[in-house]
């Protein structure tokens, strides 16, 4: 039971049960991290675990708040990477395109925090500029995933459906067709849903 644990405990095991799609249960244990350990060195996990759930449930400015709040009441320390990307994301949410660039291009920007999340900036700076109708901007940020972050496959497969949408933006069809075409040589990527987008664009493209 959540009144058993130790702020440790609390924030861990939210960090486990939000890890397993079980938003309100997390809730459970951070919400009491919040109320009651204020002062924690774990309080980092409430702020980023109670953004996170306003986050998935569509709460954006909940969410906003929360992150805004772990980043300026506490200075958080050992999320500061999450609590960070997740403000970017709920900005980009939000339709703040100018407060979400700087924002992704924050975490691009840390040499500590290279991987998973460095993927996902650099793809979210690819969609921030498509929102602008900046194609050619687009289609670098999304080409620099797919070149490399190779490992992060989830950000690779949108990031070649972003690609070719940007190709095709700019009237380069027959650099759309190459990129889909790209995307389906590479057999790790088969089992996303994005290959079957990839193969619909090429019918549309006459390359069926």
């Amino acid at each position: 039971k959540p009144d058993a644990l130790s702020p440790q405990l609390l924030g861990e095991v939210g960090d486990y049960v939000l890890g397993k799609g079980m938003l309100d249960h997390s809730a459970d244990f951070y919400q009491p991290l919040l109320d009651d350990f204020p002062k924690s060195q774990m309080i980092d996990y409430a702020y980023n675990g109670l953004g996170e759930i306003a986050y998935q449930k569509k709460d954006y400015p909940k969410a906003l708040q929360l992150f805004n709040d772990g980043l300026e009441k506490i200075a958080a320390a050992q999320k500061l990477k999450e609590i960070t990307v997740g403000r970017a994301k709920t900005l980009l949410a939000l339709g703040k395109l100018d407060e979400a660039q700087k924002a992704f291009e924050q975490v691009a920007s840390v040499r500590e925090w290279r991987g998973e999340s460095t993927a996902f900036a650099v793809y979210s700076l690819g969609e921030i500029a498509a929102k602008r109708n900046k194609w050619a901007e687009a289609n670098a940020y999304y080409q620099r995933v797919y070149v490399g972050y190779q490992k992060f496959l989830p950000w690779v497969a949108k990031a070649y459906i972003g690609s070719g949408a940007s190709f095709e933006k700019l009237g380069k069809n027959e650099e759309a067709v190459k990129t889909y075409q790209e995307m389906l040589r590479n057999d790790k990527l088969a089992g996303f849903a994005e290959t079957g987008e990839a193969r619909k664009r090429l019918a549309a493209l006459g390359q069926g």
